[in-house]
């Protein structure tokens, strides 16, 4: 595979970041390697290695181009919202050392997000722990996960942002996040 067509299949995905514990029912988990090699087929590893390349150093037009077209179509019809979303995912850069796992989803498991529907069913999930800090009082370690979701579609990984419901947008503006 030429450098140019890596490159190419470095900006087609789709994500969204939340913290939550990382196990989870009807959610099977898999180790994954980390690396750059980009295989010629969507393998559970190319798509580590894509959020990873993308997210250290995350720029919005990046981060839109490896969305699927279903989120990209959702988020034009909220401009306010992709506003949002965009900055929200380019101000978490992943640092070098963040461990990821690849999670397929059970089909029949729910999704999150109250007030928000992903434009189609997500396949598998991305989970990257980021490394322990220093609690507040010292006593402990606090241990941040972001998450993305993803689908293989059209011989490629995109990754799905959940799209707003009214219920959504009205929760975002209670919060003062679309303005």
């Amino acid at each position: 595979m030429t450098r140019s067509l890596a490159s190419a299949l470095l900006t087609v995905l789709t994500l969204c970041a939340c913290s939550r514990p990382p196990a989870e029912p009807g959610v099977a988990a898999t180790d994954v390697a980390p690396s750059m090699e980009l295989p010629a087929a969507p393998t559970v590893e190319a798509l580590t290695a894509q959020v990873r390349e993308v997210y250290r150093q995350p720029q919005a037009a990046a981060i839109e181009a490896l969305m699927h077209p279903a989120t990209r179509a959702c988020l034009a019809d909220q401009p306010r919202y992709r506003a949002y979303l965009l900055r929200m995912e380019a101000a978490a850069p992943l640092p070098a050392d963040t461990i990821g796992r690849i999670e397929t989803i059970d089909q029949e498991a729910p999704l999150p997000f109250r007030g928000f529907e992903f434009p189609l069913r997500p396949t598998h999930l991305l989970r990257f722990e980021l490394a322990g800090q220093a609690s507040a009082d010292g006593r402990g370690s606090v241990s941040q996960v972001v998450e993305k979701h993803a689908v293989a579609s059209d011989g490629r990984w995109q990754l799905l942002f959940p799209c707003p419901l009214p219920e959504g947008l009205q929760r975002l503006r209670e919060f003062g996040l679309l303005d």
